[in-house]
């Protein structure tokens, strides 16, 4: 295969010495939950001419950044077919009458030669409809990808058994580690002493989930650290009550260095309303029983020798003749950390709603009131005497019965409260909104609410402008944005523009507020903490992992500024206001918090998640057209792999 010859030189370079290949459990098959297509026609890309095999458009950029916008849902097929041909006739034209050279005289391979391939697509486009079908089969011999793995599910729409689509994360893993080093090394290995490192912060703090952890009795040097993430996004009606959802899960490796489109890999998805939702054929608790048999067999390093259904595979197929082999040289992936959001975490993992008055966190018996309560946000508080341990979960009747906890070694206890959804889109909301409400309706003295709105935004417009704010509000010109019909005040916005508005509303309150009164200086002083955080996130914002003298300066910030939340709560509430509301998001940001020494917020946030959310969007609104359910999940795999055969091949 393409790049074999140097995968280990690579390796040896960046420091990633094989370890020697886990032995324990190569033939206990039953452990295994399934991810092969019995039918055995799913191993790597078809044999063809070494000389196609090489590379997408070795020669013509313009041709593999056609193919590029292609894949990631920015151009139809006919668009690159035209844009292609319009190239191709302008070589022609400039070969032959510059240059006094006919086109079939061009060396090969060259980059008009790739541009006629591409220009070829519907015969040249006169058969439109034939243009992505006629592009796939051309470029998808060159490709060096891991195929997809091909179930047969039971949906409800279209009713029946359908065939779906995974890229399974051992099936990825290998294919990079075998054909794409370079790739391998910056996005998923990292280097020995980074591995290590990590794996040694883990056990010296500990991590909650390093208690009896079975990584513990495996060779370090080749465990890479693995995060899930999933969440649902929008792919028609977008910003409308009859919006249809896709649930996409991902994964990536917590020591990856690139970007989004490299490091966070898609595995599968389910649009909204087309799954079986209950029952032993239940289309999401298939796709996740696939998906953990696809982490245990990367969990231990091996090719598994049976399927997800514990069948093993005919003979003579290629995942009989891998079955048993080392995956990836001694490389093996713990899944260490679950991302995504609240609703994610109730909704897909079953774990506990975080509305619940009782026991609304998936890490500790917290309760909305009593002793346990979670509003108390002291480093004595009751609630942490009461956090999960792995074995003490899983003897827990009320656990989540998601596949995924059935992995070796995974618990609740690999849940990571996302700072984002948390702080951003839940602390920080209410906390924002309550000062502008305060500073609009009671503190300035411009005329009326919307006079003192306009000057609000007079000064958060200088401000942006002097101080280059990263991310702005657009508008705040209508006190809607804060201000609500039932409820307490509540700022609106998207998670990045709050991140970065911190700053400026505290300088605005600071411009504003009366220093005698004993509530304006605690407002002041949340303001401050809440900016110092920030401040600490952007300043370890390449840290795996905050150390022992910022994470206690991290944690006591957070715990303040917590404090001073629920003591302004109560100030008003006792004058029959709704500022500065409480809710359970405060406790689990605390909790992300606490983990920062073992991981930094920045490390396990879902804004990485979401931004291939926003990728995989713009596939699927090109991939619905004429298709539903599974068919539609399918065209966006064949797109999704190209992609990154692309991006594999850039890092080569």
């Amino acid at each position: 295969k393409v790049f074999r010859g140097g995968i280990q030189q690579r390796l040896r370079a960046a420091g990633a010495d094989r370890p020697a290949p886990y032995q324990e459990g190569i033939a206990t098959d039953s452990e295994s939950d399934g991810d092969e297509d019995d039918g055995g026609d799913d191993g790597g890309p078809p044999d063809h001419d070494p000389d196609l095999m090489k590379s997408l458009c070795p020669k013509s950029c313009l041709g593999r950044e056609l193919l590029e916008l292609f894949a990631w849902g920015n151009m139809s097929p006919q668009l690159l077919q035209k844009l292609a041909d319009a190239a191709r006739k302008d070589m022609v034209t400039t070969l032959e009458e510059e240059h006094g050279v006919s086109a079939s005289a061009a060396a090969s391979p060259s980059c008009l030669q790739e541009l006629t391939m591409l220009a070829s697509i519907g015969s040249f486009g006169k058969f439109s409809n034939k243009c992505y079908s006629d592009l796939m089969r051309k470029v998808e011999p060159r490709m060096c990808m891991a195929e997809t793995y091909k179930a047969k599910l039971c949906f409800a729409n279209p009713p029946g058994e359908h065939t779906q689509e995974l890229l399974l994360p051992h099936e990825l893993f290998a294919c990079m580690y075998e054909d794409h080093g370079e790739a391998f090394v910056r996005n998923v290995c990292g280097d020995e002493e980074t591995r290590l490192g990590f794996w040694d912060r883990m056990r010296t703090v500990p991590h909650p989930a390093w208690e009896g952890h079975p990584v513990q009795t495996r060779d370090l040097k080749g465990a890479i650290p693995i995060a899930v993430h999933g969440d649902e996004v929008p792919i028609a009606g977008i910003g409308k009550q009859w919006s249809k959802k896709l649930l996409n899960v991902s994964w990536s490796s917590l020591l990856g260095e690139s970007s989004t489109k490299s490091t966070q890999y898609w595995c599968f998805g389910l649009i909204e309303k087309t799954g079986i939702k209950e029952g032993p054929k239940a289309t999401m608790q298939q796709l996740w029983k696939i998906f953990a048999w696809s982490l245990t067999a990367l969990w231990l390093g091996y090719w598994p020798t049976r399927d997800h259904e514990g069948r093993r595979f005919p003979a003579g197929s290629i995942q009989a003749e891998r079955a048993g082999q080392a995956l990836a040289g001694g490389f093996y992936g713990v899944l260490w950390s679950l991302i995504g959001d609240l609703d994610y975490f109730t909704q897909i993992l079953q774990l506990p709603n975080y509305n619940n008055a009782t026991m609304p966190c998936p890490l500790c018996r917290a309760s909305l009131s009593g002793n346990l309560t979670w509003s108390n946000f002291s480093s004595t508080a009751p609630w942490r005497a009461t956090m999960w341990r792995p074995h003490t979960w899983h003897l827990w009747p009320d656990r989540s019965r998601n596949p995924v906890f059935s992995i070796p070694g995974v618990s609740s206890l690999q849940i990571a409260l996302d700072y984002m959804h948390s702080k951003y889109l839940g602390t920080d909301q209410f906390q924002f909104g309550s000062v502008l409400s305060l500073l609009v309706y009671d503190v300035m003295d411009e005329g009326s609410p919307e006079l003192n709105l306009a000057a609000c935004w007079r000064f958060m417009r200088e401000y942006y402008r002097i101080h280059q704010t990263a991310v702005r509000f657009r508008s705040m010109s209508r006190l809607t944005m804060f201000t609500r019909r039932s409820g307490g005040p509540k700022l609106r916005g998207k998670a990045a523009e709050i991140r970065y508005f911190g700053e400026v509303l505290l300088a605005l309150w600071t411009t504003y507020c009366n220093d005698e009164l004993l509530v304006h200086k605690q407002v002041t002083l949340l303001l401050k903490r809440n900016v110092f955080m920030e401040r600490m996130i952007t300043e370890h914002q390449s840290d795996l992992f905050l150390d022992d003298g910022p994470a206690a300066l991290f944690q006591q910030a957070c715990a303040d500024m917590l404090v001073l939340h629920g003591e302004l709560a109560l100030h008003f509430s006792a004058e029959g206001m709704q500022y500065f509301a409480l809710t359970s998001k405060a406790h689990m940001l605390q909790h992300a918090c606490d983990l920062s020494r073992c991981l930094s917020p920045r490390t396990v946030w879902c804004f990485i998640g979401e931004d291939l959310q926003q990728k995989l969007q713009r596939v699927a609104s090109m991939s619905l057209k004429g298709n539903v359910g599974p068919n539609a999940i399918n065209k966006m795999f064949r797109r999704y792999r190209l992609g990154l055969n692309l991006i594999f091949e850039a890092s080569s």
